[in-house]
């Protein structure tokens, strides 16, 4: 058996291989490709340990696949920053490389090859000066190649029948050998003179590997990878990715251009919104459209109406209507959607999908090979969870995910250019037809805003309710934040949280732009200073972030940042308005009282909430019934020998004690969200048990806010009401002794971070409550200065009294004539 070995890094510790521990081989580099030495060199078996330990003086080149005489095609684990330096006398690593001392074999562990998780393979070529790097893209161009001196297999991976399963077949992936490779070469161009055709995917969802796809142009023992999931068919991928280059001659797609390094990352992230929207960009999913497809825009040619042909189109039971991806729920993928100005969609596979449904796949007309692409592979991790294929409500297992993923992908495609003559801009994407966004013709030079600026604070819509993900937590912040004009990547993102590295963008917001954002929950909430500015490392440094909107979701939905200066944001004081006059402590008016009464109350509430906080409203109810099932869900109970009758008795009390709590929640939380429905839908206040009224609505209050209940206590912050109509819900950080005083206090102020004073119903708004502080800005005005005392959840309406004055945007002309004026400034 040959012998598998790892070539020694002068980045690893020294000393000889028995006494290095193998957890000094990064698991985040295991799949990363190794260079190995040259065929043509004869292998050293006798190595001075004391000449490894030399630092190579000259730049690295990249580690790649290769193959070698002595090690057979495997690959060899490896971390990008730990790279070799080259061999002396090898020819293939280019004359360029000073030679260096021959370097030391040790064992490498067999366990980590082919484990998860998976890093892409590091991109080839030499490097560049960090000044050319700056300035420069490597742009790959990839053909098809014929040649007989690539020794390595390429692979593809498809769903198999491997055996019979108890009650339903065994299905896995297998892979299959395709006779195809291509040739990749690489170019440098200036940024300002980019031209090409940029690829927008994601790298998948399912079992992420290593696989080779080609080699180097120049030399075929140096091989490529890239790391993808088994939804993608590597055989369709490689035709498609040889017609994009050839369309313009070269294309940036990430695991070929941008190095997986994190030196090379702080300079590739910057430069990704002005490649996406320099090239044309081309959206690559897997699968294939479905025929049904075709079959409804021939309605649409024929002159039916366009609104009702898409409607029914989206509710038909075909799982490939649409196709299906990961695309709209990653948050790199969102970015650079919506970075792109001119784009269009390529499916992997150009052969239309066949029309699937699931009673299909029961009665046997079709088999599992009728779904296309990630379908499949979501299928087929259901049915390893435990999915039985009998279940006549399986349908909903795929349809779910198809309905979210056409519904988010119209969603995106409203902000494209639209033309009434033509098909509806969702399906001409889908069909593949090259789109445009819709440029905004605001833009003018002499306003304070720049259009940069702009375009950055629009594109945080949505973030707060949005359901992205990525691999890194990080990523949620560094793919919206390198968009900033002016922002610079920390030295060390290695030793950052998410939220760290989000509070420090927020601060280089601050000191670049002299903006701030409008959010739901100012550092002043808290009692900390400034206080109108947004801290989220405050409330987010110990919370497990998941999805986009556990960063961003106390940010309010203004287009324009909030103008400040040292620290202080400049209010206009219209009259001294205050919700917090006609409000009370939630706890001191219906800590007594019945669910019959405190019902009627939370039902307007519910009823008065806007757009958002609905939408905001909706996710929550959806953890109630995840939380639901949980519960109802079959437990496996382990007792123990001695009085297993009496504990069995004592956990199903518990159980049971447990699910009534529950359930009495549930049912006031549900009667609470059908508020807005028909009347048929909701139960008399009366019939519900009893249950903890204050505990439901705390941590609804504070949901709606973005911000976690448990926090909240923490800091002390009450549940306030303003129970007459309009009624508003919302925390404070401020408790009077008795609490109704505080309805007669003079000093209080509403304020909205609303660009307009008179409030569109469609704009949502952020609303905090202020309190005088006592003291005047030192300015010759002399103006007062307040204190963030509470937050109000957004609402549709309020009343003529409530709001007092408006926060001072960065675009003055967003304001009205009297924009420039200032009144007051909260700190």
């Amino acid at each position: 058996m040959v012998e598998r070995k790892l070539l020694a890094s002068p980045y690893r510790s020294p000393g000889p291989a028995s006494i290095r521990h193998k957890s000094s081989i990064g698991r985040q580099g295991i799949y990363s490709p190794m260079r190995t030495p040259s065929p043509q060199q004869p292998y050293p078996h006798h190595r001075n340990i004391s000449d490894s330990l030399r630092r190579p003086s000259t730049p690295i080149r990249p580690p790649l696949y290769r193959h070698d005489q002595h090690i057979p095609y495997t690959f060899l684990p490896d971390t990008p920053e730990h790279t070799p330096p080259s061999r002396p006398g090898s020819s293939g690593y280019g004359s360029h490389l000073a030679t260096t001392p021959p370097l030391r074999a040790v064992r490498s562990p067999s366990p980590l090859l082919f484990s998860s998780p998976a890093t892409p393979a590091s991109t080839p070529g030499p490097h560049a000066s960090r000044k050319d790097r700056r300035t420069t893209v490597r742009v790959a161009h990839v053909s098809e190649c014929h040649c007989t001196h690539f020794k390595h297999q390429i692979v593809t991976r498809e769903p198999q029948i491997s055996g019979l399963h108890p009650g339903q077949p065994l299905l896995q992936w297998a892979k299959r050998p395709i006779q195809k490779h291509v040739a990749v070469s690489w170019t440098k161009v200036q940024i300002n003179e980019i031209d090409g055709t940029a690829i927008s995917y994601t790298w998948g969802d399912f079992d992420r590997e290593n696989l080779i796809i080609g080699h180097w142009e120049e030399d075929p023992t140096r091989a490529v990878a890239m790391n993808l999931g088994t939804e993608w068919d590597v055989e369709d991928l490689l035709d498609r990715l040889v017609e994009i280059s050839a369309v313009k001659g070269s294309l940036w797609i990430d695991q070929l251009c941008a190095p997986q390094r994190e030196d090379y990352a702080k300079e590739i992230l910057p430069k990704i919104p002005d490649i996406f929207r320099s090239m044309e960009v081309v959206v690559l999913m897997p699968g294939a459209r479905c025929t049904c497809l075709e079959k409804a825009v021939d309605k649409l040619k024929s002159g039916a109406k366009a609104g009702d042909v898409v409607e029914n189109w989206l509710g038909k039971k075909c799982h490939n209507k649409a196709g299906l991806s990961s695309y709209t729920n990653r948050m790199w993928a969102r970015q650079e959607f919506r970075y792109a100005q001119n784009l269009r969609l390529v499916w992997n596979r150009k052969t239309p999908a066949q029309c699937f449904q699931y009673e299909d796949l029961i009665s046997g007309k079709a088999d599992i090979s009728a779904i296309s692409g990630y379908a499949t592979a979501l299928f087929m991790q259901k049915l390893h969870e435990g999915f039985d294929l009998g279940d006549k409500n399986g349908h909903w297992l795929i349809r779910d995910a198809t309905d979210k993923f056409a519904r988010d992908l119209r969603r995106e495609c409203d902000a494209l250019k639209q033309d009434k003559k033509d098909l509806p801009v969702f399906f001409r994407m889908l069909m593949g037809m090259p789109l445009e966004r819709v440029r905004d013709a605001d833009e003018n030079p002499i306003f304070e805003l720049t259009h940069s600026l702009r375009a950055f604070c629009r594109n945080l819509r949505g973030l707060a309710y949005g359901t992205h993900m990525a691999t890194n937590p990080k990523d949620l912040v560094l793919s919206v934040w390198v968009d900033l004009p002016g922002y610079k990547m920390p030295e060390e993102t290695k030793f950052y949280t998410a939220s760290g590295l989000l509070d420090d963008a927020v601060h280089k917001l601050e000191e670049k732009h002299h903006v701030t954002l409008s959010t739901h929950a100012p550092a002043g909430l808290f009692k900390e200073s400034p206080g109108g500015c947004w801290r989220p490392e405050l409330f987010l440094a110990n919370k497990q972030i998941k999805e986009v909107r556990d960063l961003y979701s106390t940010l309010s939905e203004a287009d324009s940042p909030l103008y400040m200066r040292d620290g202080k944001v400049p209010l206009q004081i219209s009259a001294h308005n205050a919700i917090g006059r006609r409000s009370f402590i939630y706890r001191d008016l219906y800590k007594e009282t019945s669910l019959a009464k405190v019902g009627p109350v939370m039902s307007k509430v519910v009823k008065n909430l806007d757009a958002i906080s609905q939408i905001r409203l909706g996710a929550l109810w959806h953890h109630y019934q995840e939380r639901l099932a949980a519960i109802l869900a079959p437990r496996k109970i382990t007792h123990k020998k001695s009085n297993a009758k009496l504990n069995g008795e004592l956990d199903k009390a518990v159980k049971t004690e447990n699910l009534a709590e529950f359930m009495a929640e549930y049912y006031f939380f549900d009667n609470l969200c059908n508020q807005n429905l028909d009347e048929d839908t909701q139960l008399p206040w009366e019939t519900l048990g009893d249950v903890d009224h204050y505990k439901v609505v705390y941590k609804l209050t504070c949901y709606l806010l973005g911000l976690d209940h448990e926090f909240c206590k923490k800091k002390g912050l009450e549940l306030i009401i303003a129970p007459e109509e309009p009624s508003i819900i919302g925390l404070t950080n401020r408790v009077t002794v008795p609490s109704w005083l505080s309805r007669f206090d003079q000093e209080t102020l509403t304020i909205s971070t609303s660009v307009n004073r008179h409030r569109v119903k469609e704009m949502p708004m952020c609303m905090l409550e202020l309190r005088k502080n006592g003291q005047f800005s030192p300015t010759k005005g002399g103006e007062p200065e307040y204190v963030v005392t509470g937050s109000w959840v957004s609402c549709q309406e309020v009343g003529k009294k409530d709001l007092g004055g408006i926060a001072i945007p960065r675009d003055v002309h967003s304001v009205q004539k009297d924009g420039l004026r200032t009144d007051g400034w909260l700190i």
